[in-house]
C-alpha cells in the first residue's frame, strides 16, 4: 500500500513527521493526483504468469492473440469453445441392461432311439441327463453280495456308458428315476436333491382297509 499524508518539518534532526490523517491505499488501487482513487483490477497472464492490469496494453495484446475473461480468468477462445461444445452435448442414453440368457436345453434323443431293457425303460436322453422307468423288484444300484451287483445303474450303463447315480428308489418301488451323464451335471442334481428342491410325487395302491390311528404321524 501508499501510505498518505500532509507531511511537515517537525523538530530534531530533520526529521519528518506525519500530522494528517493517514490513508493507505487498497490492494489494487492506484492515486490520482487528485488524490482520489479508481479501481483497478488485474488478472494473471496465461503466457508470462504476471499480473496485468485489465485494459492495460498487456491485456489489449493478449486479446489480439486470442484469449478472452472468463471468469476473472484469460482463456484461449478455442479452450473456451471446445468446453462449449461439450457442455452442450446431450447426454448419451443409458445403455439398456444386458438380458440374461435363457437355459438352452440340449437336444434329446428320438424316442424310438431311447434304450429299453429288462426291468427298465428310457424315457428321456440328452447330453447330461437320462431318465428312466424303474420296474418293480429292480434294485437301483448295486448291493454288497455278489449276486446283488444286478441294477438298474448296470443294465442301464451297457446302453450308455458313465451313467452316475442321483438318488435311489427301493426295490419294490416302481417309477422314475434320474441319471447324470457327467461330472457336472451330478454335482448340480445332486445339490438339488439335497436342498429338496426336486418336487417328488409318490403314488400308492392299497387294497383293505387301514385305520385311521395307523396313519397318524406318518408322511405323505
Amino acid at each position: 500500500g501508499v501510505e498518505l499524508g500532509a507531511a511537515s518539518a517537525g523538530a530534531g534532526r530533520g526529521g519528518v513527521r506525519s500530522t494528517g490523517p493517514r490513508h493507505i491505499a487498497p490492494r489494487g488501487a492506484v492515486m490520482a493526483e487528485d488524490n482520489k482513487t479508481r479501481t483497478v483490477t488485474r488478472v494473471k497472464s496465461p503466457v508470462s504468469g504476471r499480473l496485468i492490469v485489465v485494459g492495460g496494453p498487456a491485456y489489449q495484446k493478449m486479446l489480439k492473440e486470442g484469449y478472452v475473461l472468463t471468469n476473472n480468468k484469460l482463456v484461449h477462445k478455442d479452450a473456451v469453445d471446445e468446453v462449449m461444445d461439450v457442455d452442450a452435448a446431450p447426454e448419451a442414453a443409458p445403455a439398456a441392461p444386458a438380458e440374461e440368457p435363457m437355459y438352452e436345453y440340449p437336444p434329446a434323443a428320438a424316442l424310438d432311439a431311447l434304450p429299453v431293457g429288462p426291468g427298465f425303460r428310457v424315457v428321456h436322453m440328452d447330453s447330461h441327463i437320462v431318465v428312466v422307468e424303474k420296474a418293480s423288484g429292480l434294485l437301483s444300484v448295486p448291493g454288497v453280495s455278489p449276486s446283488a451287483k444286478d441294477c438298474l445303474v448296470a443294465r442301464v450303463g451297457h446302453h450308455v456308458p458313465g451313467v452316475r447315480v442321483v438318488h435311489r428308489l427301493d426295490r419294490d418301488t416302481s417309477g422314475l428315476m434320474v441319471l447324470a451323464r457327467d461330472a457336472e451335471s451330478h454335482r448340480i442334481l445332486s445339490v438339488a436333491f439335497e436342498r429338496r428342491e426336486v418336487d417328488k410325487e409318490y403314488l400308492a395302491l392299497c387294497e383293505g382297509y387301514c385305520e385311521k390311528e395307523a396313519l397318524e404321524g406318518k408322511e405323505g
